[in-house]
C-alpha cells in the first residue's frame, strides 16, 4: 500500500486514517499496532478484494485476522495494566500486585491457546523474561510489605500465590523492619485527611480483586501480629484509604503509620528502598548537594526512556494546566534517534485521546521528511508553508544580512546591492545557503567578491563542495577529515577538549594530560565555515556540531562526479575511525592497557563505573567518552571493520575479550567479527561478564545460532558454563524453544543435559513449558532426569500439565519413567495443576495411567476434584467423579467440600454433577459452620440455592459459629430472590438471631436493603421490636446507617419510642450520626415522646437537627 501513493490516499480517504506500520518496539505499540488494524480490518478487506492479484503472500486470510485478534487480546492486559499503574497514584502496593495479576494472566493465556502452538510458543518466550523479573519480588522488606500490609491480600496472599522458598525471609523481613522501625513509635495525636482520589476503588483495585483472599473472622495479639494473623477482607476503597480511616489508626496505631508509608511509596524502581529505610534520602540529597556540579548524573538526561517518564508524570500532573511543547526542526535530529521520539509521541495521542486538550504539540521540519510525516499521520493536523511567505521572510533575511555584510566589510553601495541582487537569485528558497554565502563572501577581499558572485555554488550539494575543496588547503585536509569523521560517528555532540584530547592523541600517538592541550584547541578552525560552537562558560566545554544536519547527510552519501573525495564517508567507515581512535586510546599505558575501564577480578570481566574514573577524567577529557561509547562504535563499524581493522588486540586483553561478549550477545551481522576475534591470538573464548555469561553463554540466551556454531567450533569453550543464577547455555536455549542451538549444544557430547540451575531446574523442566520439540531432543540423550524436581517440587510432568502442553504430557508419560503422583512442596500432583487450569485433555492421560491418587491431597488437604470445582471446570469434575475411588465430600483442612467450594463459587454445573452422585453430604459444615447453602446465600447464587432446596435434605436454618443463618447472608448482601425462595420453605426461623442478637430484619435494616426488609415485615411471625444485646431494634439500626425508606416501613409497624440499654432511641441515632431527613421522619412519627430522656438527660428536642 505505501509503495503506491494512489492506493495509499485511497484507503486513507475510505478509512479515515492510515494503517500503522510495525516498529518493533513494546509491547504497548504492537497492542496499538493490532488495535487499530482490527478496527479499520472492514476496510482492508475492501483493499484486499480489490488489488488480490497484486498482494499475493502478503493477503491476509480469516485464519490470520483470527491469530491477530488472539494477539491482540494477549497484549490488551499489558496495555490496560500500563495505564492503571502510571502516573503520580501509582504505588507500590498496585504496581508490585501487578506481577502477580500478569503472573495469572500468563497461566490463563497458556490454557486459552492450548490449540495454538505458534501463540503459545510466544507466551512462553515472554513468560520466561517475565519470570527472571517476576524472581526479584521477594528481595527487598518493602515489596513483602506492600503485599502483607492490603487488608485483601496479607500473609495469605504470599502463602498461596508465591513460592515457598519466598516465605520464611519475606515474613522475617518485614516483622524486623516492623520491630526496628515502627514498634516503639510514639502514638499519633492526629487521624490524616483523605484526598479523594486515593479514597475511591479504580478499575485497578477491581482487576486486582481477582487474585484477593477473603475471609471473616478476627484476633488480637501485638498490633503488627494481630493484622497479619487475620485472614483477608473484601475492602470498598484503596488500600492506602482504608489505613487512614480512623478505625484503623485507632486499632493499629503504630502499623498504620507502617501501612501508610509503605503503600504510599510511588512505583519507581528506587523508591521502595528510599522510602522504606530511614534516613537514606537524607543520604541521597546531601550525595546530590555534593556531586551536584559534577557528571554523576548525567547519565539521566542521556537515558531517553527516563527522561520521556519524567516528561509524561509532568503532563499527567493535574495542577500543571495547559502545556504546549513545541519541537523545532526535528528533521535535524538523526533518523536513528528520532525514531523513539516519534514513536513516544504517537502512543502520547493514541494512548490518551481523553488527554489531548491539556497539552498541545507543535512539530516543524522540512517538507517530504517520510518517516517524520509517516509517525505523525493521523494525529493532529499537519499545515505546509506557502512558498509565498517564504520567499517573503527569505528575502527579508537576505535584505538584512547583506546590509550587515556590506557594513562590516566598507562595500559601496554598487557592490552591496550587487551581492543582494546575486543572493535573492540564487538562493532556491533556501535560508542555510544564503547563510553559508555571507560567510563566504566576508571572508575573501572586497575585490574579489563580483568574481564569487558570478560563480555561486547551486544548491547546498554544491556549496558544500566548494567550501570542503576551496577552503581546506591540501596540507589541512586529513586534520580536517579527522574532525569530520570524529563528528559524524560521535554518538553526543562532543566538547571542544574532547575533540582536542583525542586529536593530539591521534598526531602523537600519546595520551595528552588537559593541561598540555592548548595547542591542539584550534582543530576546528580547519572546518570553521561548516561547523558551529554552544558557546559555555569554559571555552574546553563548549560543545561542537555541524552547521545543519543536512551538511552530515551530504558527507554520508555519494554525489556523482566527486566520488572518492577526501571528505566522503560512510557511517560504518566514520564509527570504524571512532572505535579504532577509543581502542588506541584506552589500551595505552597511561590507562593500564585498558584494564582501568575493564578489568579482571575473580575470572570475570567488571566495566569501571564513572564514578571511579572521575579522578582520571578531570586530567584525560576524552577518557570518559572513549570509556562509555567504544562498544557501540565496534558494533556500528560493521562491515567496514572486516577489512581495515588495524589495532593491536593483544595489547589490551580485557578489552578484546570485553569486545567478544559484546559481539556474541549482539549477533544480527555480528558473527563475522566474532570469527574475527576467535582467530586473534589469547583470546578468552570463555571469558565471563558481570553476570558470569560466556560468549557462548550470551548468543545461546539471545538465539544467535551462527555465534554458537563458529564458537563450538574452536573446541575450548566451556558448554556448561554457569551464570551467576545456575544457568547454563543449555538451559537458557530450552527456555526460548531456541531447536537448532540445543541441537547444536547436545551434539557436542560436553554438555551436561540435566544440569540445574539456583532454583532446581533442568532443561528438561524448562522445555517441559511447551517446547514440544526440545523435550524430544532431551529424552532422546536418555540423560535426563525425567522426574527431577526444582526446589518448590515441580518435576518436568508438573509445569508441562500446569500449562497444558499435552504433547510433552504423552511424551514423559511413554518413558514409563515419571511419578505421575509426584507432589511439589505445596502438595500439588500434575493432576491438580491440571485440574486447577482446565487441562481437560491432561487429566484423561493421567488418569488413563491407572498409577494416581485421584484424591491425593495438598498442604490445604485439597484434592483434585476439590481444586477444579473452585475453578468451575465441569468436565474435569465429571471426569473425577467417575472414577469409583474418587471421595466426592473430601474435606479440606477448613473443612470445606467440593460441594461448598462449588456453591460458594457459583458454578451450577459442578453443584449438580456432586448431587447426582448421592454421595454428598448437602448440610456438611466447614469449621466455621457454613453450609453449601450458606455460601451460595451469601453470594447470590439463587440457581444453587434452588437445586440445594430441592433435595429436601437440608437444614435451612444452619447456624454457622457466628449464629448466621442462609437467610442472614442472604438479607445481608441484598439478595431478594434467594429470601422470597428460603421464607417459601416455610422451614425458616424469621426471627433467628445471630450471637449479638441480630435478625435477619435487622441485618437487612443496618444495610438498608428495603426490598428484603418489606419482604420480612410482612411474615406474620416476624418481630420487629426484636432487640440486639444493646437493646436496638431494626428501627435503631436503619436509623443510625440513615435508611430512610427502610426506617418509614419499619414506623408503620413499631413504635419511635423505644430505647436501648442506655435510653437512646432511633431518633437519638439518626440525629448523632447526622442524618437529618431520617431523625425529622422520625421526629413526625405520631409516637415520639418529644420530652422522653436518655440516661444522659437528653431530651429529643435538644437533639434535633
Amino acid at each position: 500500500m505505501r509503495e503506491n501513493d494512489y492506493r495509499w490516499n485511497e484507503f486513507k480517504k475510505r478509512a479515515g486514517r492510515s494503517l500503522g506500520l510495525d516498529n518493533d518496539t513494546r509491547w504497548n505499540s504492537w497492542f496499538l499496532l493490532l488495535d487499530t488494524t482490527l478496527n479499520l480490518q472492514s476496510y482492508v478487506e475492501w483493499y484486499q478484494k480489490k488489488y488480490y492479484q497484486d498482494l499475493r503472500d502478503d493477503y491476509l486470510t480469516p485464519d490470520e485476522w483470527s491469530a491477530l485478534g488472539e494477539t491482540r487480546a494477549f497484549l490488551q492486559p499489558f496495555w490496560k495494566i500500563t495505564q492503571l499503574t502510571e502516573g503520580r497514584y501509582a504505588t507500590l502496593d498496585r504496581s508490585l500486585f501487578t506481577m502477580d495479576v500478569l503472573h495469572k494472566h500468563y497461566t490463563q493465556a497458556f490454557q486459552k491457546h492450548s490449540g495454538n502452538a505458534t501463540l503459545r510458543s510466544c507466551i512462553a518466550a515472554s513468560w520466561a523474561v517475565f519470570d527472571k523479573y517476576y524472581q526479584l519480588t521477594d528481595e527487598s522488606p518493602a515489596y513483602g510489605a506492600a503485599i502483607i500490609l492490603h487488608p485483601s491480600r496479607r500473609v495469605a496472599h504470599i502463602k498461596k500465590n508465591w513460592p515457598k522458598s519466598w516465605h520464611k525471609p519475606v515474613l522475617d523481613g518485614v516483622r524486623k523492619h516492623w520491630k526496628d522501625y515502627y514498634h516503639e513509635l510514639p502514638l499519633p495525636t492526629t487521624t490524616p485527611q483523605l484526598r479523594d482520589e486515593i479514597r475511591r476503588l479504580d478499575e485497578y483495585d477491581l482487576l486486582a480483586r481477582e487474585l484477593d483472599v477473603v475471609s471473616l473472622s478476627m484476633s488480637e495479639l501485638d498490633e503488627y501480629d494481630a493484622f497479619t494473623t487475620q485472614p483477608p477482607i473484601v475492602i470498598d476503597c484503596s488500600p492506602l484509604s482504608w489505613w487512614l480511616r480512623e478505625e484503623q489508626q485507632q486499632t493499629y496505631p503504630r502499623l498504620s503509620r507502617m501501612a501508610v508509608d509503605i503503600l504510599s511509596i510511588p512505583a519507581m524502581s528506587a523508591e521502595p528502598e528510599r522510602k522504606a529505610w530511614n534516613g537514606l534520602f537524607q543520604h541521597m540529597q546531601s550525595d546530590f548537594e555534593k556531586h551536584k556540579d559534577s557528571r554523576l548524573f548525567e547519565c539521566l538526561f542521556e537515558n531517553f526512556s527516563a527522561l520521556w517518564r519524567i516528561f509524561q508524570d509532568m503532563l499527567q500532573d493535574e495542577h500543571v494546566g495547559e502545556v504546549f511543547i513545541l519541537i523545532d526542526a526535528l528533521d535535524e535530529c538523526d533518523r536513528s534517534t528520532r525514531k523513539a521520539l516519534l514513536r513516544c509521541i504517537r502512543e502520547l495521542f493514541q494512548a490518551s485521546p481523553e488527554s489531548e486538550g491539556n497539552f498541545k504539540f507543535l512539530v516543524t521540519c522540512r517538507p517530504e521528511i517520510d518517516d517524520i510525516e509517516f509517525e505523525l499521520d493521523g494525529i493532529g493536523v499537519a499545515l505546509k508553508m506557502d512558498s509565498g511567505e517564504v520567499n517573503a521572510d527569505l528575502s527579508d533575511y537576505i535584505n538584512l544580512k547583506s546590509e550587515d555584510l556590506a557594513q562590516r566589510k566598507k562595500y559601496s553601495q554598487s557592490l552591496g546591492a550587487k551581492v543582494k541582487k546575486a543572493l535573492v537569485g540564487e538562493a532556491g528558497g533556501t535560508f542555510l545557503w544564503v547563510s553559508l554565502m555571507i560567510n563566504e563572501l566576508g571572508s575573501i577581499p572586497n575585490y574579489e567578491v563580483e568574481r564569487k558572485l558570478k560563480d555561486l555554488p547551486k544548491g547546498l550539494d554544491e556549496a558544500y563542495t566548494r567550501i570542503l575543496e576551496d577552503n581546506i588547503p591540501k596540507e589541512r585536509q586529513e586534520d580536517a577529515r579527522f574532525l569530520l569523521l570524529s563528528m559524524i560517528s560521535a554518538r553526543r555532540p562532543l566538547k571542544k577538549k574532547e575533540i582536542a584530547a583525542s586529536f593530539a592523541f591521534w598526531k602523537t600517538s600519546l595520551v595528552v594530560s588537559d593541561q598540555d592541550l592548548h595547542d591542539y584547541m584550534d582543530i576546528c578552525a580547519s572546518c570553521s565555515s561548516i561547523i558551529f560552537f554552544d558557546v559555555a562558560s569554559n571555552d574546553g566545554e563548549t560543545t561542537v556540531n555541524f552547521c545543519h544536519q543536512s551538511f552530515k547527510d551530504f558527507l554520508l552519501k555519494t554525489h556523482s562526479g566527486i566520488s572518492g573525495a577526501w571528505y566522503q564517508t560512510s557511517s560504518d567507515g566514520a564509527n570504524l575511525h571512532m572505535f579504532q581512535l577509543c581502542w588506541r586510546y584506552l589500551s595505552s599505558d597511561v590507562f593500564f592497557n585498558g584494564r582501568l575501564v575493564v578489568s579482571c577480578r575473580n575470572n570475570m570481566l567488571h566495566k569501571t563505573s564513572w564514578k571511579e574514573l572521575q579522578t582520571h577524567s578531570h586530567q584525560y577529557s576524552f577518557l570518559e567518552y572513549a570509556s562509555r561509547e567504544w562498544e557501540e562504535h565496534a558494533i556500528r563499524s560493521y562491515p567496514a571493520i572486516l577489512k581495515d581493522l588495524e589495532i593491536d588486540t593483544a595489547k589490551a586483553p580485557t578489552l578484546r575479550d570485553a569486545w567478544l561478549l559484546r559481539t556474541a550477545r549482539e549477533g544480527q551481522g555480528q558473527e563475522a567479527v566474532v570469527k574475527l576475534l576467535l582467530a586473534t591470538e589469547g583470546v578468552g573464548v570463555d571469558s565471563k561478564d558481570e553476570d558470569g555469561k560466556t560468549p557462548l553463554f550470551l548468543a545461546a540466551e539471545d538465539g544467535h545460532e551462527g555465534t554458537v556454531k563458529l564458537l563450538l567450533e574452536t573446541e575450548k569453550v566451556d558448554v556448561n558454563s554457569k551464570d551467576k543464577e545456575g544457568w547454563t547455555p543449555l538451559l537458557w536455549a530450552a527456555a526460548f524453544g531456541d531447536e537448532a542451538i540445543v541441537k547444536l549444544l547436545l551434539e557436542t557430547e560436553k554438555v551436561d543435559v540435566d544440569t540445574k540451575d539456583e532454583n532446581g531446574r533442568t532443561p528438561l523442566s524448562i522445555a517441559a513449558n511447551g517446547h514440544e520439540a526440545i523435550v524430544k531432543l532431551l529424552l532422546e540423550t536418555e540423560k535426563v532426569g525425567v522426574d527431577s524436581k526444582n526446589t518448590d517440587g515441580w518435576t518436568p510432568l508438573s509445569f508441562a500439565a500446569a500449562n497444558g502442553h499435552e504433547a510433552i504430557v504423552k511424551l514423559l508419560l511413554e518413558t514409563e519413567k515419571v511419578g505421575v503422583d509426584s507432589k511439589n512442596t505445596d502438595g500439588w500432583t500434575p493432576l491438580s495443576f491440571a485440574a486447577a487450569n482446565g487441562h481437560e485433555a491432561i487429566v484423561k492421560l493421567l488418569l488413563e495411567t491407572d498409577k494416581i491418587d485421584v484424591d491425593s491431597k495438598d498442604e490445604h488437604s485439597r484434592t483434585p476434584l476439590s481444586i477444579a470445582a473452585a475453578n468451575g471446570h465441569e468436565a474435569i469434575a465429571k471426569l473425577l467423579i467417575g472414577m469409583e475411588t474418587v471421595d466426592v465430600d473430601s474435606k479440606n483442612k477448613d473443612g470445606w467440600t467440593p460441594l461448598s467450594i462449588a456453591a460458594a463459587n457459583g458454578h451450577e454445573a459442578i453443584v449438580k454433577l456432586l448431587l447426582e452422585t448421592e454421595k454428598v453430604d448437602v448440610d456438611s459444615k466447614n469449621k466455621d459452620g457454613w453450609t453449601p447453602l450458606s455460601f451460595a446465600a451469601a453470594n447470590g447464587h439463587e440457581a444453587i440455592v434452588k437445586l440445594l432446596l430441592e433435595t429436601d435434605k437440608i437444614d435451612v436454618d444452619s447456624k454457622n459459629k457466628d449464629g448466621w443463618t442462609p437467610l442472614s447472608f442472604a438479607a445481608a448482601n441484598g439478595h431478594e430472590d434467594i429470601v422470597k425462595l428460603l421464607l417459601e420453605t416455610e422451614k425458616v426461623d424469621v426471627d433467628s438471631k445471630d450471637g449479638h442478637g441480630w435478625t435477619p430484619l435487622s441485618i437487612a435494616a443496618a444495610n438498608g436493603h428495603e426490598a428484603i426488609a418489606k419482604l420480612l415485615i410482612g411474615m406474620e411471625t416476624v418481630d420487629v421490636d426484636s432487640k440486639d444485646g444493646h437493646g436496638r431494634t431494626p428501627l435503631f439500626l436503619a436509623a443510625g446507617e440513615g435508611h430512610e425508606a427502610v426506617v418509614k416501613l419499619l414506623l408503620k409497624k413499631t413504635s419511635a419510642n423505644t430505647e436501648d440499654t442506655i435510653g437512646r432511641t432511633p431518633f437519638s441515632f439518626a440525629a448523632i450520626n447526622g442524618h437529618d431527613t431520617v431523625a425529622r421522619a422520625i421526629l413526625s412519627h405520631e409516637s415520639v415522646d418529644l420530652d422522653q430522656k436518655d440516661h444522659y438527660g437528653s431530651t429529643l428536642l435538644s437533639l434535633a437537627p
